[in-house]
């Protein structure tokens, strides 16, 4: 049967979301230069705000990335209904920065959005994985019971054992 490593579990976790969160600050990044350009910035003023503005994003993609994958992921892992747990806290959360953003004159408007969708998506790609996860180690444990069982007919077997096992015998 498959063992659990805790550190490498945890470097799979950090470096898969700090992969993602690079892709997402990398796109947005993207995004930023095209609308640079196309208000009229310079070439070379845009070429050179462009690593700036991906660390920036990757600094608020990360932790965030990292609190909505691992939230999904341990929600589901856990057996529990990821939608009574998680869902409600997550809305209260989208809802309270909705108020926060639109209630008042904020400049951080767009980062804030930004960080709301990037919340989401992690969130519900850690549910998936986590539930694929749990299925998937379900599925390995009945397999390694099944061989554990085959392997004791086997040993009966050779032992001149009966086959079946009977208590009291």
């Amino acid at each position: 049967m498959t063992s659990f490593v805790p550190e490498l579990i945890t470097g799979h976790t950090l470096a898969l979301v700090a992969i993602i969160s690079l892709v997402l600050s990398l796109a947005i990044g993207l995004v930023d230069v095209g609308i640079r350009m196309f208000r009229g910035a310079g070439i070379s003023a845009t070429v050179t705000a462009f690593p700036l503005t991906v660390l920036c994003l990757f600094g608020f993609t990360f932790p965030i990335a990292l609190i909505a994958y691992i939230s999904g992921y341990l929600a589901t892992m856990n057996r529990t209904s990821a939608v009574g747990t998680i869902l409600p806290a997550a809305l209260a959360l989208i809802g309270g920065l909705n108020i926060y953003v639109f209630g008042t004159d904020n400049q951080y408007r767009v980062l804030i959005t930004y960080c709301v969708c990037v919340f989401a998506i992690m969130l519900f790609y850690g549910t998936q994985y986590g539930a694929y996860m749990r299925e998937a180690s379900r599925e390995a444990r009945l397999i390694a019971l099944t061989a554990q069982e085959y392997r004791i007919k086997i040993v009966r077997r050779n032992l001149g054992y009966p086959r079946i096992f009977r208590p009291g015998w």
